[in-house]
């Protein structure tokens, strides 16, 4: 289910006992008792029933964080997003009438569980083994900490060197025989290497273990973790990992290997994994000289339970707190929105921060030819102040570069580049998929050398060298009485696909056909009550250029008009449809449109190149205004 599933509860006087059979955690929704419903009627008009024969039967009064099915004046269930599935609770029982039989029961079962057409499948950057496999290369990046200090070195270069010189000379002076000199210095070499090499054999140093985790917190109400860990084992041709629990489902990656040109097919396959009590991943020696990767999910929510983020709007900044409640050690703990940050420096346990940093404006049509505004990931770790704040006073860069950009003031560390490559990694798929979308919705990230769950590396006395970041939501606090939300606070994010062509000029976009489908998740607390929103798209009509090839787009004009017929569409929640909107550059529409957690959703359509009403844009903008009651 949790990889694309629909799981259905039936309701009705059971309502209990199915909610009990699901493990804790599951959902949030809950029945808070029974009721007699009779008027069943809209339910058979929005199921396209309406002569079915309808009678009354017992309904759930059921809460939850979930968005209600069915008709608006009566819903039939109440559905919430498990992973990349759903759960939907009835609040009846399907099995008794009105449903279970004729046309109407049909009816309810076509419309739960009939095959989705294409364009109702979302866009899942972060599907959970697209991430898996996307993060077995982290463990490569071997931490400063793997290897021998400087200072060890030396000292074992400085006693070689006293040996091989100054000891070696005074020996065979004494015994009178200095015509030895070239044999006892190559011999003293090879015993000192060889005393080395078999130390750190017996020190457990002859694998090194690299893991690198995730705890995604960013998105749902579930935090998901993820694992990679990484042997490196040259002195071991054929190595065993060994993991502790034979239940868990891995994705074996080795990198590199022997060219068959060279050495001829292997022999055996590059790895085995068999499963008992412990989980054993058998690498052949094809892999010697590589690192040998493991990658699987893990539970993390305790390790992240007790990091809080609470913020609030104060005019065009974001004000607050982050706390560390956890038992972790966090570092570089930065604030993400738009194209902007803030650095909040280290937090140990325990430990408060506040938080002040400026809302970014939505972006603009920039004329002069620079592509759309990115965070290069080494600013967080050389400029923690943030992009706009630290710009204040500056003078504009000169050169190539654009106007609010400013190179590297000295190269990255070692740990602070397997940071940043974390966090690329990590925010690379929403930036660059199939359209680029480098704006990035509020979220906290930190890292930390703790552990956020023991692996359970068995047989070995390697130390397992642990790198962990975290991403979480903050918490929007919102005052009793009215309020505002800026357009820049809440980032559209790409929810759904269906791209046949594109185009583009300067910063904008254009689609030759097909769709973009945007989600505003501002994450609105209970109580919340949306009145009003304001959305507008920045539209760009195509100029037609004497000379142009056929089928080609020219520039877009030099100011935004108004949205054409057919370009923007709205999705009303509660009538389960797409509304179209034009005829001007902003929209103003009622609180309907949003649903109970804030969420509003846009669709942007083109057109066809050689159309003639071909168009660029910018990504949608949503302003909120409501009441907290």
């Amino acid at each position: 289910m949790e990889f694309g599933g629909h799981l259905v509860l039936a309701g009705g006087l059971e309502i209990s006992d199915t909610l009990a059979v699901l493990p804790a955690g599951t959902t949030t929704i809950k029945s808070e008792g029974i009721t007699d419903r009779g008027n069943w009627q809209p339910a058979a008009a929005w199921l396209k029933q309406p002569s079915a024969e309808v009678t009354g039967a017992p309904a759930a009064r059921l809460a939850g964080k979930g968005t209600w099915w069915g008709p608006v004046e009566s819903p039939l269930g109440l559905q919430e997003d498990y992973g990349y599935g759903k759960i939907t609770v009835l609040t009846f029982d399907p099995n008794q009438a009105p449903f279970s039989r004729g046309s109407l029961g049909q009816a309810l079962w076509k419309e739960l569980l009939m095959t989705r057409n294409q364009e109702e499948y979302k866009f899942n950057p972060a599907f959970p083994m697209v991430r898996l496999e996307s993060m077995s290369h982290l463990p490569n990046n071997l931490p400063r900490t793997a290897f021998p200090r400087w200072w060890v070195v030396g000292l074992c270069l400085l006693a070689y060197i006293l040996m091989a010189g100054p000891l070696v000379y005074l020996v065979l002076r004494k015994l009178q025989r200095p015509e030895l000199t070239w044999l006892a210095v190559p011999l003293l070499a090879v015993i000192f290497t060889g005393s080395l090499y078999l130390y750190m054999l017996r020190a457990g140093t002859s694998v090194l273990v690299n893991t690198v985790q995730v705890a995604d917190a960013a998105t749902g109400d579930r935090v998901k973790g993820y694992t990679a860990v990484g042997f490196f084992a040259p002195t071991r041709s054929i190595f065993t990992a060994t993991l502790a629990g034979g239940d868990r489902s891995v994705q074996v990656q080795t990198f590199g290997g022997r060219p068959w040109e060279i050495y001829g097919p292997p022999a055996e396959p590059p790895y085995t994994v068999i499963r008992g009590n412990d989980l054993e991943v058998r690498f052949s020696d094809a892999s010697q000289w590589t690192m040998r990767t493991l990658a699987f999910r893990q539970d993390m929510a305790e390790a992240v339970t007790g990091l809080t983020a609470k913020l609030r709007v104060e005019g065009s900044r974001l004000t607050g707190t982050v706390k560390n409640g956890t038992a972790l050690h966090l570092d570089h703990v930065t604030l993400l929105l738009g194209d902007d940050y803030r650095g909040l420096g280290d937090l140990a346990p325990g430990k408060e921060v506040a938080v002040n940093m400026p809302i970014p404006v939505p972006p603009a049509y920039n004329p002069q030819g620079m592509p759309r505004p990115n965070l290069p990931t080494w600013q967080i770790f050389l400029q923690p102040k943030g992009r706009r704040d630290d710009k204040r006073g500056q003078t504009p860069s000169q050169g190539p570069y654009p106007p609010d950009y400013q190179p590297p003031p000295r190269p990255l560390t070692v740990e602070e580049q397997r940071r940043a490559m974390m966090l690329d990694q990590w925010l690379g798929m929403y930036r660059y998929g199939p359209v680029e979308n480098v704006s990035q919705p509020l979220t906290l990230v930190a890292w930390t050398h703790d552990p956020l769950q023991d692996v359970g590396v068995k047989h070995l006395r390697s130390k397992n060298h642990y790198l962990g970041m975290i991403l979480l939501h903050p918490e929007l606090v919102v005052p009793k009485g009215a309020f505002k939300l800026p357009p820049g606070l809440v980032v559209p994010q790409l929810a759904d696909i269906d791209v046949r062509g594109m185009s583009g000029h300067n910063n904008l976009i254009g689609l030759e056909g097909g769709s973009l489908t945007y989600a505003f998740r501002p994450g609105l607390p209970a109580g919340a009550k949306v009145e009003e929103i304001t959305v507008e798209l920045p539209f760009f009509p195509a100029r037609s250029t004497p000379g142009m090839p056929r089928g080609a787009m020219g520039p877009p004009v030099s100011q935004p008009a108004d949205v054409a017929p057919g370009a923007l569409e709205v999705y009303h929640p509660g009538r389960g449809c797409w509304e179209p909107l034009a005829g001007a550059k902003s929209f103003t529409l009622p609180g309907e449109y949003v649903k109970p957690d804030g969420e509003v959703l846009l669709r942007v359509n083109g057109e066809s190149f050689s159309s003639g009403r071909g168009f660029y844009f910018l990504p949608p903008t949503v302003a909120y205004r409501g009441v907290m009651e």
